[in-house]
């Protein structure tokens, strides 16, 4: 295994040890990578995300609303973090979540991440 891929491996597990939802989607909206809290969170095994549209896995209603904070994002190459309410597994969960852009060696945006880590009061 080469060091890159001990590297890629490393991180992924330390991703998928973190409670948090974690997307990350090319320009287009295909996932291009996510942890086991977001696939679960959405209910499809992880494997099985990589390359769908994350449109696919969002509320209708709150489609508009994600994609306006994301075209910000991208445009003022700023992180943007809000509060909303997920839907995970027919239960409304309140989280805090941040949009950030991931720029290639030229200063560009290649994907955007999303962050959310639940924040409903026990």
């Amino acid at each position: 295994m080469t060091d890159e891929r001990n590297f890629r491996n490393r991180m992924q597990q330390i991703l998928d040890a973190s409670p948090f939802l974690l997307v990350v989607k090319d320009n287009n909206g295909m996932i291009t990578s996510c942890n086991t809290s977001y696939a679960s969170a959405v209910g499809v095994r992880r494997d099985l995300l990589i390359g769908q549209n994350c449109r696919n896995f969002m509320a209708p209603e709150s489609i508009s609303s994600i994609l306006e904070k994301e075209q910000e994002v991208h445009s003022t190459l700023k992180s943007m973090t809000f509060e909303e309410v997920l839907v995970i597994r027919g239960v409304a969960v309140k989280h805090q979540s941040t949009i950030f852009p991931i720029l290639d060696q030229q200063g560009l945006v290649i994907s955007l991440g999303k962050v959310s880590l639940n924040i409903t009061p026990i």
